[in-house]
C-alpha cells in the first residue's frame, strides 16, 4: 500500500490528523514523513481507537518497508563508493 492510499484513509477517519494529512497528500516526500510521524502514534490508545487496527497495521508495514528500502539504498551507495575507492 502506498503513501497516498494511507493518507486517504487517515483523511477519511477525520480529526485534526486527517486535516493535516490533506496538506501532504500531493507531496510524496512530505507524505512519507507524515506517515512516519503517524507511525510513532500507533501505540497511543486514542490513535488506535480513531484509526482502527487495520490502518495501524498498514502504517506500520509502510514504515517498516520504507526503512528497509532506505537501508538497502544506503548499503548500495556505500558499496559503490567502496568499489570506486578500491580502483
Amino acid at each position: 500500500m502506498g503513501s497516498i492510499e494511507i493518507l486517504e484513509r487517515i483523511i477519511n477517519k477525520g480529526g485534526i490528523i486527517g486535516a493535516c494529512a490533506k496538506r501532504y497528500i500531493y507531496n510524496k516526500e512530505l507524505a512519507d514523513q507524515f506517515i512516519l510521524e503517524c507511525y510513532y502514534q500507533c501505540y497511543n490508545n486514542s490513535a488506535i481507537q480513531l484509526w482502527g487496527e487495520e490502518l495501524i497495521i498498514d502504517i506500520q508495514n509502510f514504515t517498516h518497508n520504507r526503512k528497509k528500502t532506505e537501508n538497502y539504498e544506503l548499503l548500495q551507495n556505500k558499496s559503490y563508493d567502496l568499489q570506486k575507492k578500491s580502483k
